[in-house]
């Protein structure tokens, strides 16, 4: 679809100065995961975690705007159903409705959508992930704190949704832009 591919295409020009600083809106790419802090459990990592819906989910709530985000950016975005408040980006997000914030969503709200799949990030208390799946609502948390991680939770996403090759090529467009950011200008030493 046009609106995919022109999503895609826009990615190199997202990574680029501030715009890679804004890579993990709402999910922080804060400090590296702890030598033993584990990954909240996926699909991935945890088969029996989806195991009521092994179809690709058709209709996603996302509970981070790194989520929204990516799922746009993966081609996955009409496969959305809601979002949260502080969703924003891209602008085709904001039709969609919302559940509230990112910390307490509108459980209404939520299962009014009628999701197939809820996405958050561990920006997500736990306690408000375990009262989406009491609900009986499958619940992905990623972790983005971290570049690492944030790689990671873009293969997930793209897996979940079927696209993985979207995932491969917006990989590799993030590790060329992090490799070009990390070189100093040329002529220029590092301050």
């Amino acid at each position: 679809n046009l609106s995919n591919r022109h999503a895609r295409s826009s990615l190199g020009k997202v990574l680029t100065g501030s715009g890679l600083a804004m890579l993990c809106l709402g999910g922080g790419c804060g400090p590296q995961k702890l030598e033993n802090q584990q990954d909240p459990p996926t699909a991935k990592s945890n088969p029996a975690h989806l195991a009521s819906n092994t179809e690709t989910p058709k209709r996603i709530v996302s509970l981070a705007p790194s989520v929204t985000e990516w799922l746009y950016q993966l081609g996955a975005g009409e496969s959305l159903a809601g979002r949260t408040d502080f969703c924003m980006a891209p602008v085709e997000a904001r039709h969609l409705p919302s559940i509230g914030r990112m910390d307490q969503p509108n459980l209404e709200a939520l299962v009014g959508l009628n999701p197939d799949l809820v996405i958050a990030t561990t920006m997500t208390p736990e306690a408000t992930v375990s009262q989406i799946k009491e609900l009986g609502i499958p619940v992905e948390r990623h972790n983005h704190e971290g570049i690492d991680s944030l790689m990671k939770s873009i293969d997930q996403i793209g897996e979940i949704t079927g696209q993985s090759e979207a995932a491969q090529e917006a990989r590799a467009t993030v590790t060329a832009a992090l490799k070009q950011n990390a070189q100093p200008a040329s002529g220029q030493l590092p301050r």
